[in-house]
């Protein structure tokens, strides 16, 4: 596993991953809550659910950026 070192460049793709993986594994873990008990708090669904999206956000906008800088790479060349 890779560290989540900042100075380390992919440390910082990589923390998004994590969060990623927590933040479903959290969101899982409610629902099946929520299933069994029957108690259902659309806060807690909401604050994970962003978080989801900023994870998700994140990579999908890192792809972009990467994709962008690769092109002005080659065209400068």
């Amino acid at each position: 596993m890779t560290s989540v070192d900042p100075r380390k460049s992919e440390s910082i793709t990589n923390q998004a991953n994590y969060l990623m993986t927590v933040v479903t594994s959290l969101l899982i873990a409610s629902l099946t809550s929520s299933i069994q008990t029957g108690v259902w708090v659309p806060v807690q669904y909401f604050i994970l659910g962003s978080f989801w999206a900023l994870a998700a956000g994140y990579r999908e906008i890192k792809k972009v950026i990467e994709a962008w800088t690769k092109k002005q790479q080659l065209s400068s060349s």
